[in-house]
């Protein structure tokens, strides 16, 4: 998409919202996950504020720069093959999504550019693109999934994921009918 800005311009946008829901995401992580981490801004926050056992995990990413920074920490991380998006520095194709499937995450931390209670036929995050991800299991009757959003009443043309398959990390929620739906954990109360 010609449009669509480069990971250098999303990092700018809502940096204390990403900060606040990166920090949660990170105080989410333990020494013995095996962790996904979608290509995102406000996941590679996430990774900037990873410390402690959190740096004992074993992680599998799509994002370069969440790569680099992971391996910069001297964690152990696993990249998939696939096409890389120059704008979005994110590996994806039917090679990722290969790559992905056969792995067994404890957590999937993902960037959703939308979550909508208005949707017709069902209430999911959204994206612009088509997502290359993996479908991580519950770990211990936790949320698998975490999806990473301060952007609700968004809808996209890309579905990637039902609500109640997993988990809402944002920094406030507007609306409590998402309660209804799925877990949600916020970061300002």
């Amino acid at each position: 998409m010609a449009d669509e800005p480069t990971m250098a311009a999303k990092e700018a946008l809502a940096v204390g919202q990403k900060r606040s829901i990166a920090q949660a995401a990170a105080d989410l992580i333990r020494a013995e996950d095996f962790i996904y981490i979608d290509a995102g801004t406000t996941t590679l926050a996430m990774v900037r504020a990873l410390s402690g056992p959190a740096l004992e995990a074993h992680y599998v990413t799509n994002g370069i720069a969440h790569a680099r920074l992971l391996a910069q920490k001297s964690c152990h991380v696993c990249v998939p093959g696939g096409l890389l998006r120059p704008r979005t520095e994110a590996i994806i194709g039917a090679a990722a999504i290969t790559a992905l499937q056969q792995f067994n995450f404890t957590k999937a931390f993902m960037g959703a550019n939308g979550v909508a209670l208005e949707r017709q036929d069902s209430q999911r995050p959204t994206r612009r693109r088509p997502p290359s991800r993996p479908r991580p299991c519950a770990a211990r009757g936790r949320p698998g999934i975490w999806w990473m959003t301060a952007k609700f009443g968004r809808v996209y043309p890309a579905v990637i994921g039902e609500l109640y398959s997993g988990a809402i990390l944002t920094n406030r929620c507007p609306d409590p009918k998402y309660r209804q739906l799925t877990l949600v954990k916020e970061t300002e109360q």
